[in-house]
């Protein structure tokens, strides 16, 4: 989010720290102090619903664009306020720019009107911003004018009391290794984290005059080394820091590459990522796992979220027909092959309905969300199989439950009325979806009885 909004790296972590230790310089309760802290660390995250231009724009904002801006607050409390457990932090959330002069936003609140928790995330945001802001000298005094106008005064005379006025602003990019020799790499200590731990620095060297030079000044060979030349000259260091993944195709190994400006010298660390790969991999199959099995168990056996590989198993048995779908004309199509072969087999009127109906979702969703698709059908006895694909950007694990277990609920990627009528409607449904499109198998048994509607499979 931080990357999103252009705000410096480790400002939401750095306003939660400080917000914490002013509760805690006011003696608030144990739980109060969370809520602080919970809503400080989470105060900026409204911005991710918002467009990315808004916050890369240079100059000052229209007044349409900055009525825009303003309503992160109220968007970031919306989403503090699902998360079970800290409900109380987001109107911490939404109040954190209310001013105590009554000039601040949304709701115009001064002085103790203002929740105090908001009060805290106002004063230790605006701390952590005049510290990290390079066109002014002195921060101190800058903060100090604050006073009775943006923040709270008591509040001001406790950041100036806990807070440091003299490193803070040094460093502009937190976590930046500004190391002369080799042997600091190796005193780094990551606690708490197994992948930190694994991060390891592959290689610490610089680069000058189109060469790579160990620290000890012998000149050496890294990995993919064209391809990291070609970055640091080709990209522009903005603020004396840039980093890119890149990736060493003969070994399939992954690197994170930093380079850094460190006087007439560029530092560059090569961090081997290849394993945090294959653990993002294995944490994403885990997650798909818990989705399957929630919401098989919702839908009491009835919808399967499936992998990619077991898709091979739906795409045999009799292939009856093919259709390709990019256009309107082509849902008409499919529902007429269908209709047509339900008639043949004598299926009752009512059947025959919930099933054109269910198909007609599926297929009008591939025009609604995908550039194009396909519909396949199978036939194995009395069981009719549709598939129907789609090249889309698939739907997202975290909107699959609402798409499919709330009536109506609609997005970008979601399915809106579709997934509820297709779950009355069919017998079986199973999908699968990635960045690279969504498979829907639709199974009904068409032995002559009417499908009974389902009642609304409650959450």
């Amino acid at each position: 989010m931080e990357q999103k909004v252009h705000l410096p790296k480790g400002h939401s972590k750095r306003v939660g720290d400080l917000a914490r230790r002013i509760a805690e310089e006011l003696k608030l309760s144990p739980k109060h102090v969370d809520a602080v802290h919970y809503a400080a660390l989470l105060h900026d995250i409204g911005k991710i619903q918002m467009e990315h231009e808004i916050f890369q724009k240079h100059g000052a904002l229209t007044l349409e664009e900055e009525k825009l801006y303003k309503q992160h607050s109220e968007l970031g409390a919306k989403m503090v306020s699902a998360i079970m457990g800290i409900e109380k932090a987001a109107q911490y959330v939404r109040f954190h720019h209310e001013q105590w002069d009554g000039n601040g936003y949304p709701d115009g609140k001064k002085g103790e009107e203002i929740p105090l928790g908001a009060r805290i995330i106002a004063a230790a945001n605006e701390y952590d911003k005049l510290m990290h802001s390079s066109g002014i000298i002195n921060q101190k005094k800058a903060f100090q004018n604050l006073k009775n106008t943006k923040l709270d005064p008591k509040l001001v005379e406790i950041v100036l009391k806990i807070a440091d006025f003299k490193k803070a602003g040094k460093d502009h990019h937190p976590g930046l290794i500004q190391a002369q020799n080799q042997q600091h790499f190796h005193d780094i200590k990551y606690k708490g984290s197994k992948l930190l731990k694994d991060f390891a620095v592959v290689q610490a060297v610089f680069y000058q005059n189109g060469s790579f030079y160990h620290i000890n000044g012998e000149k050496v060979q890294i990995p993919c080394e064209q391809q990291i030349k070609s970055l640091i000259t080709n990209h522009p260091i903005q603020n004396g820091y840039a980093h890119e993944f890149i990736e060493d195709v003969p070994s399939r190994k992954m690197y994170n590459v930093h380079w850094i400006c460190l006087e007439k010298k560029i530092l560059c660390l090569l961090f081997d990522v290849s394993h945090l790969r294959e653990y993002e991999r294995k944490q994403e199959l885990r997650i798909r796992t818990i989705y399957r099995d929630c919401l098989y168990a919702v839908t009491q056996g009835k919808l399967t979220l499936i992998e990619r590989e077991e898709l091979k198993s739906f795409n045999q048995g009799e292939k009856i027909a093919e259709f390709p779908v990019s256009e309107k004309n082509d849902v008409a199509a499919c529902r007429t092959f269908i209709d047509q072969l339900l008639k043949d087999r004598h299926i009752s009127e009512k059947k025959r309905y919930n099933v054109l109906l269910s198909i007609s979702e599926a297929v009008t969703n591939v025009l609604k969300h995908a550039v194009e698709g396909k519909m396949k059908v199978y036939l194995n006895h009395d069981w009719l199989k549709v598939i129907v694909e789609d090249k889309g950007n698939g739907i997202k694990l975290s909107e699959l439950p609402k798409s499919i277990l709330l009536e109506g609920y609609s997005s970008k990627r979601s399915f809106g009325h579709g997934f509820s009528i297709m779950l009355k409607m069919m017998d079986k449904i199973s999908i699968y979806t990635s960045t690279e499109g969504t498979t829907i198998i639709l199974e009904v048994d068409l032995k002559d009885r009417l499908i009974e509607r389902r009642k609304n499979i409650p959450l």
